[in-house]
């Protein structure tokens, strides 16, 4: 058991996630110590909310509004002192979330990140072997990437403290389709300097679905999106690399390889 983190809940935004959905409650709630898992499902028409409350979770259901709107829906109703994100079809590392408590109690700041473990390749029966990523930073401010530094931090599993997080509200941008965990992340760097949990946090997954910008979505959709994301980073003047989109990066390009057979 993980006593510490009673006080931790962990907001899951789903839409239309049934095929996921229960490994990625699974993975929270595995972390042990009561922690509160919150599935958001944003509209879906799938099975997703009846996965999410079959295995523990407590289940919040609205009309589709977008991931910022789940997001902060999860927010509002979670009851514990820290809170943190897991999209709908990642799974978290083991030890993920009392490593990242632990570091939030240390730390200066209100929040900490950590850094993906890995890649889990699926092919319709579920994940196959992760690739581990090493080396990161110990610690991430906005200068770090305004002076050009770059570094695949799971910057969408922020742990905040929110007794010591006082400075916006809602804290994601509702008009932000793509980008908004990027904007929240940005915006917080922009005033504290945060630490970098040095484990493994999460298992990014990857499938058909959540490649949808390069494969179902066509390329509208996938200039939409980057562009939304590198509008976020001006605002904050971050220089972001040139190769922006997920899979011609080396380490997701590697994942699609595998998964293409290629």
């Amino acid at each position: 058991m993980h006593p510490d983190l009673q006080d931790v809940s962990v907001v899951v935004p789903a839409h239309n996630a049934a095929d996921t959905i229960e490994a990625a409650v699974q993975s929270a709630v595995a972390q042990g110590g009561g922690v509160e898992v919150i599935v958001v499902d944003d509209g879906s028409v799938d099975d997703t909310a009846r996965q999410a409350a079959r295995v523990g979770a407590r289940l919040i259901r609205q009309e589709n509004g977008g991931v910022a709107s789940a997001l902060n829906a999860g927010v509002r109703e979670s009851t514990r002192r820290f809170v943190t994100f897991l999209d709908a079809d990642d799974v978290l590392a083991e030890g993920s979330l009392a490593a990242r408590r632990r570091a939030v109690s240390a730390a200066a700041s209100p929040a900490v990140v950590g850094v993906p473990a890995g890649l889990l390749y699926e092919q319709h029966t579920g994940p196959v072997e992760p690739d581990v990523l090493a080396s990161c930073p110990l610690e991430l401010s906005l200068d770090f990437y305004r002076s050009g530094g770059f570094f695949p931090t799971a910057y969408w599993l922020m742990l905040v403290d929110r007794r010591r997080f006082r400075f916006r509200q809602p804290w994601f941008k509702p008009q932000l389709k793509v980008a908004c965990d990027y904007e929240f992340y940005l915006s917080v760097l922009d005033r504290w300097t945060v630490p970098v949990v040095q484990v493994p946090t999460v298992f990014r997954r990857i499938h058909p679905r959540n490649l949808s910008v390069s494969i179902e979505g066509g390329y509208a959709l996938r200039d939409r999106a980057v562009s939304e994301v590198r509008g976020v980073a001006r605002t904050f003047g971050v220089a972001l690399p040139e190769r922006l989109v997920p899979w011609e990066t080396r380490w997701h390009r590697t994942a699609l390889e595998r998964w293409f057979g290629r």
